[in-house]
């Protein structure tokens, strides 16, 4: 079995690592290689292992390898202070081999998920100014399409519009509605009070639906500084037509969905959106082919995930990963 370490910097993560696979599987081959020098020398040092320097040793051991190993940083362009290429990244992620990640003190593999997504986004709306832009973000429950939209509105000053405050009022929810694909978003008032304040560059505000009192709640105002984000699933719907500048998928596996409503609301929580909300989401994606019509897929699940096989329970999950 070959195991590839890859670490950069220091490489005192690598290091540690040497020692301790060459500790636990003694027959195991271990290569060592290191976005610079200095760390491909540090982690030789851990044991009897093979070295090697440099982005083309990461891409060529990338698709040789049994294993690989290493910070969580390694599957993150410009990670690690800028040292991991894109090309390693890509590599390491497209690699048939198993991947193992270990997140240190100083690494956050969801906030650096954030930041690579953000910066996708980014990349894209700045590549077509216009004096009024408009990005919408559908896509599955606990996928992180929020604190997504948060980021963007933080970075760029931008308006938010949460699909969630035009839950349907229950005076609307008949069975015929409801069996619709995505029937359960109130897309008339979504229409009436913020499709035309899309076009223009202006403040302007709503009332969004208290799903507690299941009543029209506070307005909320908007900022109308040109851009403007909308966050939430049914944010593509055919009934609010092409408003948008942008379309966006955010996708994530079904592991890691059912870990995050769980750890936000609970066994209930779970219980509910698996029963009622997240089939609802999924024939509203399939009726439209909302993934595919997206200018835009991210993923919000560690790339881990997708070299575990217990990740792989329901492929309906993985299919639109970009």
């Amino acid at each position: 079995m070959k195991i590839m370490i890859v670490d950069g910097q220091g490489g005192g993560v690598g290091r540690c690592l040497v020692e301790a696979l060459e500790a636990k599987l003694p027959k195991a081959r271990l290569l060592a290689v290191g976005t610079n020098a200095a760390a491909t020398a540090n982690m030789m040092k851990g044991g009897n292992v093979e070295g090697a320097t440099g982005e083309n040793a990461v891409v060529v051991n990338s698709r040789k390898a049994d294993v690989i190993v290493g910070p969580m940083g390694i599957v993150m362009a410009d990670a690690m202070l800028g040292e991991i290429t894109p090309k390693m990244a890509q590599a390491i992620a497209e690699s048939s081999a198993r991947l193992m990640g270990t997140i240190s003190e100083k690494e956050n593999i969801e906030q650096e998920n954030i930041k690579q997504n953000l910066k996708r986004i980014l990349d894209v709306i700045n590549t077509s100014p216009q004096e009024v832009y408009v990005a919408a973000i559908d896509g599955r429950c606990a996928s992180g399409k929020t604190t997504l939209a948060k980021a963007l509105a933080k970075e760029t000053g931008a308006g938010v519009i949460h699909m969630d405050d035009f839950f349907l009022p229950e005076e609307l929810r008949t069975k015929e509605r409801l069996s619709s694909p995505g029937g359960n978003v109130h897309y008339e008032r979504f229409r009436e009070e913020v499709l035309e304040n899309l076009k223009r560059k202006r403040d302007f505000s709503y009332r969004a639906f208290d799903c507690k009192t299941m009543t029209l709640g506070e307005a909320r105002t908007v900022a109308g500084g040109g851009l403007y984000i909308v966050e939430g699933a049914y944010s593509c719907h055919p009934k609010l037509g092409d408003y948008m500048n942008l379309r966006i998928f955010s996708n994530v596996s079904r592991e890691v969905q059912r870990s995050r409503i769980l750890k936000r609301g609970g066994e209930a929580a779970l219980e509910s959106f698996t029963r009622r909300w997240i089939p609802m989401e999924e024939a509203y994606f399939e009726a439209f082919s909302i993934p595919q019509r997206a200018d835009l897929l991210i993923d919000s699940t560690p790339l881990t995930c997708y070299h575990n096989p217990c990740y792989h329970d329901d492929s309906h999950y993985d299919k639109y990963g970009d």
